[in-house]
Parts: C-alpha cells; sequence; structure tokens
C-alpha cells in the first residue's frame, strides 16, 4: 500500500491530479485512518480547485494528527476557500498555538481575519508573517490587500510591488495590483496588470471581471462587456460580475439586458447596494417608473444617504405626476445639497429648483462624486495660422433635438474661417438627420468605441482648438473626454443649459438673458453672451404644410387651446395648479399636454377633479414625427411654459410654428430660455417674473381673441427677420464667441466673461 500511495504522491507533483485523485481514494478505502493520506489527498483536491471535497477529508487528518501544525494551515487555507472564515481562523490559531513561529499560519489568520471585517488585526498578522518570513511573496500580496480595505491604496500598490518581485508569477498579486491601479485613477496600467494575471491564470473569473471594470471605467463598453462575458463564462455566478454587466449594458442603451443581469446579481447578493442603484436607474430607463421608484426605495433603506437617489425619486414621481410626498422629496434634495451632498444628478435638480448658485453647488458635488480623471499632458496650442479648428462633440447626431438645431449650423460655418470635426458616440443611425450632419462638416468621426482618453487624444492630434460639449449631464454624456482634455478649450453649449460646475470647462455660450450681468456667480464656467439669442436655429427646419383638424386631434373645436408639449417631467405641482385656476377663470379652455407615459393623463385628470375641473378639459397628444409635431401647435391658442426648467427646442418650435409662448422667468439658465427667445423676436410682454403675474397673463390673453390674433401677426412677421431663426447670421456671432476665446488663450489670458458685440 506504501507504493501506492508514493505513487499518487508522484502524479499529483507531475500535475496529473485527477489521476492523482483516483489513487489516494483507492488507498484510503483500504486504510480510511491514514492522516498523511487524507491530508495529501486533501491537498490534492485544493489543488484541483475542489476545496468543499478537501475539508472532510483535512478536518479527518486534523482528529487523527491535532498536533500537525502543517496540517492546520492546510485546513485553514480550505475554510478560506469555502468561505468559511471563523473556521478558518479557529484553524490557524491552533496551528500558532502548536508553534507560534510558522509564518504561513500568521498569514492564514490574518486572511481569516481580514474576511472577518477585522483589517487591523489583520495587518498585525500580515506583518508577523512577513517579519518571520521576509520572502514570502503571498503574504506581501495578502498585505496589499488589507491595506486596500483600509484605503491605503499607494501602500498596497507596494505591497503588490513586493510580492511580485519575489515572485512575477503570482497571478493574485497582479489582479490586486491591477484593482488598485483602477481605484487610483490609472487605468491603462491597471489594465497592463489585469492582462498579466490573465495570461498567469486564464480561468480566473475574478481577473477577467475587474478587467471588466476597469475597461467600464475609462468608458469602452463594448470591450467591457467582453471581459464581464468571459468572467461569467467561468464562474456564471459571479455577483460582481454580474453587476458590472447591468452597468454596462445600461452605458450602451441596452436596459433591458441590463436588468436582467442585475436581477441575477440581486438573487446572489440581496443586500448588495450598487446592483440596486443599477437597477433603479435601468428601471428608469425602462419607464417602469413604480418599480423605480421601489427601487429607489430600497437603496434608502440599505444606504440612507445614498448619493443621487432622492433625487432619481423626486425625477420618477414628476415623470409619473404623481405628487403625494413631492414636496418632502424635493425638500430633503435640497437640505442635502445645502449640506455638500449630491443628492440628484443635474437634469433632476434642474427640474427641482431654479436657484442658480443651489444649482451650481449641486453640479459641483456631483462632479465631484464621479470622480473624473486625472487630464492628460497639456493639450498642444494651436497658432494664429488657418483655419480655427473646432470639435463638436456629442451622443445626440441623429433624431434628435439637438442635431434638429445644429444640423444648419455645421452647414453654415464659414469654411475659410473654422474647420469643423463632429466626434460622435451615441452610436449607428441611419436617420436622414445623420446623413445631413455628415455631409455638413469637414470631418464626421464615429468614436463610440474608443474610451474618453482615446478620444481626447485624437482630438489633440487633429489641432482640434475648441472643443464643444454639446451634452454637457444629458444622456449618453461622455464627460470623462473633457476631463482629460481634448481641447486647449472647452466649451460647454446647448444640450445643457446650466454650469457643470466643472474646473474642465472653461466657457459656457450663453446671452443677456439666459445670464445676465451679475448672475456669473452660478457659473463655474466664464460666460461668453451671443449678441442675440443664445439658441441655435436651423432655417431649414421642416414644418407639415397640413394643419391636423381638432378633430383628428381630439380636441374641441370651439375651445381656447392652451397646449404644454414640455417633457411631462417638467410640470411641476405648482405649475399645474396655475393651469388649473385659469381654467377655473376660462370656461372655454382647455389644456393640451403631453402624454409621455401610462400615468401622467390619469393622474394629472384625478388632480383636476380633486379641484373641482371637468378632467374632460385635459387632452393629451402622443409623440409624432418632428414635421407632423411643428404642425400641430397652429391647432393650439397659446403654449404655456414651465419653470423651473422652460421649454427650449419645444418652445422655439412652438414660436417657429407660429404658436405665441407665455412664460416665467426663472434665476437660472433652464429657466430663461424662453424669456431669451421671446426678447429676440420683440414679445418681452410674454415675458412673467412672478406666479401671479404669469397666471394674470394667461387668463387675460385666453379671454382676448384679438389680442391673441394680434400677437400671432407680431410673432409671425418677427419669425420671418429675426435673427433666432436665421441660421447663417447666428452662426456668424458663435464663430465670433470662438475667435474671441481663441484670441484671448493666444494672448496668454485666461478664459473671463465676455460679450459678443
Amino acid at each position: 500500500m506504501t507504493a501506492l500511495l508514493q505513487q499518487a504522491y508522484a502524479l499529483q507533483q507531475q500535475g496529473r491530479l485527477a489521476d492523482a485523485q483516483r489513487l489516494y481514494d483507492q488507498f484510503l478505502r483500504a486504510e480510511p485512518r491514514h492522516a498523511q493520506a487524507l491530508q495529501l489527498a486533501g491537498i490534492c483536491a485544493m489543488q484541483a480547485g475542489a476545496p468543499a471535497r478537501a475539508e472532510p477529508l483535512l478536518r479527518k487528518a486534523a482528529r487523527l494528527a491535532p498536533d500537525d501544525a502543517v496540517l492546520l494551515i492546510n485546513l485553514a487555507a480550505c475554510c478560506t476557500a469555502l468561505g468559511r472564515h471563523g473556521d478558518a481562523l479557529a484553524a490557524a490559531e491552533q496551528a500558532l498555538a502548536l508553534d507560534p513561529s510558522l509564518p504561513q499560519a500568521h498569514a492564514n489568520r490574518g486572511n481569516a481575519l481580514r474576511r472577518l471585517g477585522r483589517a487591523a488585526e489583520a495587518l498585525v498578522a500580515m506583518d508577523r508573517a512577513i517579519a518571520l518570513r521576509p520572502g514570502l511573496a503571498q503574504a506581501h500580496s495578502n498585505r496589499g490587500g488589507v491595506l486596500h480595505d483600509l484605503g491605503r491604496l499607494e501602500e498596497a500598490l507596494l505591497a503588490f510591488d513586493g510580492a511580485l518581485a519575489l515572485q512575477p508569477d503570482l497571478a493574485e498579486a497582479q489582479l490586486n495590483r491591477g484593482q488598485a491601479l483602477r481605484l487610483l485613477g490609472r487605468i491603462d496600467e491597471a489594465l497592463a496588470s489585469l492582462d498579466r494575471a490573465i495570461a498567469l491564470n486564464p480561468r480566473d473569473a475574478e481577473a477577467h471581471a475587474a478587467r471588466g471594470l476597469a475597461l467600464h471605467a475609462q468608458g469602452r463598453w463594448p470591450d467591457a462587456l467582453t471581459a464581464l462575458d468571459a468572467a461569467l463564462r467561468i464562474n456564471p455566478r459571479h455577483a460582481d460580475a454580474l453587476r458590472h454587466l447591468g452597468a454596462t449594458l445600461s452605458a450602451l442603451g441596452r436596459p433591458a439586458e441590463a436588468l436582467s443581469a442585475i436581477d441575477r446579481a440581486i438573487a446572489l447578493e440581496p443586500k448588495a447596494l450598487a446592483g440596486h442603484y443599477i437597477r433603479a436607474n435601468a428601471l428608469l430607463e425602462l419607464g417602469r417608473l413604480p418599480d423605480a421608484i421601489a427601487a429607489c426605495r430600497r437603496v434608502l433603506a440599505l444606504q440612507p444617504g445614498h448619493h443621487f437617489i432622492r433625487g432619481r425619486i423626486a425625477h420618477a414621481m414628476l415623470r409619473m405626476a404623481r405628487w403625494d410626498g413631492l414636496a418632502e422629496e424635493f425638500d430633503g434634495v435640497i437640505q442635502d445639497i445645502q449640506a455638500g451632498i449630491p443628492a440628484a444628478p443635474p437634469l433632476d435638480l434642474m427640474g427641482i429648483t431654479t436657484d442658480r448658485l443651489l444649482l451650481r453647488q449641486g453640479m459641483e458635488a456631483f462632479t465631484t462624486a464621479l470622480a473624473p480623471p486625472p487630464p492628460l499632458a497639456a493639450p498642444p496650442f494651436q497658432d494664429a495660422l488657418g483655419p480655427l479648428r473646432i470639435g463638436y462633440f456629442s451622443s445626440d447626431l441623429h433624431n434628435h433635438a439637438v442635431a434638429g438645431l445644429m444640423a444648419g449650423v455645421f452647414e453654415a460655418h464659414d469654411r475659410a474661417r473654422v474647420q469643423v470635426t463632429a466626434y460622435s458616440f451615441g452610436g449607428v443611425s441611419a436617420h436622414a438627420q445623420r446623413r445631413r450632419i455628415i455631409a455638413g462638416v469637414d470631418r464626421f468621426v464615429d468614436v463610440t468605441a474608443e474610451d474618453p482618453a482615446s478620444i481626447a487624444r485624437r482630438a489633440r492630434a487633429d489641432g482640434t482648438a475648441i472643443a464643444v460639449d454639446l451634452n454637457g449631464y444629458t444622456q449618453g454624456c461622455r464627460h470623462a473626454i473633457f476631463a482629460c482634455r481634448a481641447a486647449p478649450l472647452q466649451v460647454n453649449y446647448l444640450g445643457f443649459p446650466g454650469t457643470m460646475g466643472a474646473h474642465f470647462m472653461d466657457y459656457i455660450i450663453a446671452d443677456a438673458t439666459t445670464i445676465p450681468a451679475g448672475a456669473e456667480d452660478g457659473y463655474t464656467e466664464a460666460v461668453i453672451r451671443l449678441p442675440h439669442c443664445y439658441q441655435a436655429n436651423d432655417a431649414a427646419r421642416e414644418i407639415a404644410a397640413e394643419t391636423p383638424t381638432r378633430t383628428a386631434l381630439g380636441l374641441p373645436e370651439d375651445a381656447v387651446v392652451l397646449c404644454c408639449h414640455n417633457n411631462g417631467w417638467k410640470i411641476t405641482p405648482e405649475v399645474f395648479a396655475i393651469w388649473l385656476r385659469v381654467l377655473r377663470a376660462v370656461p372655454r379652455a382647455v389644456l393640451w399636454l403631453l402624454e409621455d407615459n401610462a400615468w401622467v393623463a390619469g393622474n394629472l385628470r384625478r388632480a383636476a377633479t380633486a379641484s373641482g375641473i371637468d378632467a374632460g378639459r385635459l387632452h393629451f397628444a402622443s409623440r409624432v414625427p418632428p414635421a407632423e409635431y411643428m404642425a400641430r401647435f397652429r391647432a393650439a391658442e397659446l403654449f404655456l411654459d414651465t419653470l423651473p426648467y422652460n421649454g427650449g427646442a419645444t418652445a422655439s418650435d412652438a414660436l417657429r410654428a407660429g404658436l405665441p409662448v407665455v412664460t416665467r422667468l426663472g434665476d437660472a439658465f433652464a429657466g430663461r430660455m424662453a424669456a431669451s427667445l421671446l426678447g429676440n423676436l420683440g414679445l418681452t410682454e410674454l415675458v412673467t417674473g412672478s406666479a401671479d403675474e404669469y397666471e394674470a397673463l394667461i387668463v387675460a390673453l385666453a379671454r382676448d381673441d384679438g389680442r391673441r390674433a394680434m400677437l400671432r401677426a407680431r410673432l409671425s412677421e418677427a419669425a420671418s427677420t429675426a435673427a433666432v431663426f436665421d441660421t447663417a447670421r447666428f452662426t456668424r456671432k458663435l464663430e465670433a464667441a470662438f475667435l474671441a476665446m481663441h484670441e484671448r488663450r493666444l494672448a496668454g489670458l485666461a478664459p473671463t466673461t465676455m460679450d459678443i458685440a
């Protein structure tokens, strides 16, 4: 029998673990109480990745040989692999009671203490192991893991480097080193380390998952997806990989698949906070708003101070027109922002307040919480020769409102003065608007698959002098491109009507209405004011020739139709209460709103009924193609604007279609957009300064058919000549703004507030 045991051990040494295990089993059937054979068979099972098979063998051996400290060390390692950290600690301490000089026993004790959340004690144990055997690479790696847990990442990195100096092929140390580098923002180095870890151990699901997370952090979402899929092929129950898969699918605009991945992760780890947050956002994307609110509240139950979640709840409630408890959510968000807590994502916050200083505080907190990557080296400096190279960056260069506003500007740029490149990261589109934009710029570059640093490097190599962010903090944004510094000057324009609160954005383009003199304190960017209106417009914007009848639109023929086709989340309880009072004061009037989702119409009708207004006076429109949407504005008498977030492109479209807009002036950019448009059309009497003025003006106009007719006539005349709808004229002013910024830069001067003449 001894020969059989020796043969099994020889096979084990050769790495033929299955063959060795068969011989150990044969031996143990004959001699089931042979402690050495039990221990060797247990170690063989551990080497084969089967700790559950190894544990009873090692535990039986320990009962037979209770004084074998090395056996107890192996048992401790096995228990750690099984996640039974209390048992691992007990075994390690038994070994140390037998021989306190065993470095591996101290290391195993440290591992168990770390897993039990006792990091400070674990560090002492690791230090003791290293003091006893400085060349124990695994102990250095494990010590780095403890320092990582303690948030001492630079020290952890030194420990991992020390382990690799002793044992370059230690895959675990390469993996942990990559994790630390990622958290330090050194993503390229992290990926190099993780690639080495995978080369050393291609079947390590943890390394593939870590690589996926690093790629996600770079915005390389397709590559991240590949890495996470690799992790899950190895271990389909890897909860962290499933969570990151959900986040990546969400970033790729695939929320249904994201939700499926996240639900699998939550089933495995129900209390993992990140999964519930990703799930809440996926549900919001899918429009499953009640489920999204419930998911947000689950996040708050797990972590009451979780960033952004209160704003997400308020936004979902606004989208549904579900207002019970909404005031409390608003108050909570505002109090958190005032306390420096990033309680709401930017657009959510803009739907809650028009206070420009509070918005700046919230945007700065949001930007800080994102922990943007460190900038690349100083960008190249374009001299004064040749056309000024402008780069427009956007995820919306397809069938989108921003593309609709900018398409004509791209075409109208003076190629003797500027050279235009569009950097698109919104995926592939075959829409006619996309084709028009491609034809209207000098270069169109699809960078969807590239990470932010690569996009920034590409823009620099192209000699971009001014990088224009058309997204800001809107859906699909890639703010990290600008954090990496894509150009010497970076400009926040059009897509996001407010400050980004980011040190890496130099200018915001506005006008004298959207950011008046004295209001610059609400913006971290230097303000550059165009002389007429900040908003680009396309003179070729198509309006369907045929106006649909009111009957076709479901509207009463003889009513005064008061229209608001702004997104539903812009309608606050205060705004809606004013509209209901208008209906009470003007019996002929009806409201015509946009039906964004399945809940809005029902909730608004119930609110009307509760206020004594016939719910039948509320009518709802579905979304239709742009040309039809523009034409149906002609079926209304007035467009009623919202606050704190005005209509931007929507108000512009209504005015272009000949529909007068009544607005109420806010404090911040988003609450002053319609006023800017109206001022440039000579209709400043439609801009009100308070809730009472707004209500009174709507009532007066709704009662006065003649006055409304005069307004329509004035609007029609003004729209044909106003600068706001003259694309070529607007583009010359925009170019003047870009040249003024650039000339100031060439003079070695910092960005500053400027008014373009």
